[in-house]
């Protein structure tokens, strides 16, 4: 969509955000969640460019960009082995934020 967007509107500056999403009781409903926000990943004029030209350079196009989110989405995605592990980084994380309120205040 991106690229079809940029295509078709020259001048457009599309940015995709990776976002990741951790929950921590999966199927309870408003289970707690980390939510992480990657660097807005830019989508480079040459792939624009390829994806106009159509057939090959588009499928080339499409895989790059894929592969781009692909490794914004891995950045933001926390993989543990159990779910110990993933209580202590919702500790050390709310350690963090709370640290860094107390700095800013």
């Amino acid at each position: 969509m991106a690229l079809g967007a940029m295509a078709k509107h020259p001048g457009l500056d599309v940015k995709i955000v990776p976002c990741g999403l951790t929950y921590f009781h999966a199927h309870r409903f408003r289970s707690s969640a980390f939510v992480d926000f990657g660097d807005p990943i830019s989508i480079p004029a040459e792939m624009v460019e390829g994806y106009k030209a159509g057939k090959e350079r588009k499928r080339e196009a499409c895989a790059g960009l894929l592969d781009m989110i692909y490794h914004g989405l891995h950045g933001v995605t926390i993989n543990v082995p159990d779910y110990q592990t993933l209580q202590l980084m919702r500790m050390v994380r709310e350690a963090v934020v709370s640290a860094g309120a107390i700095l800013l205040s």
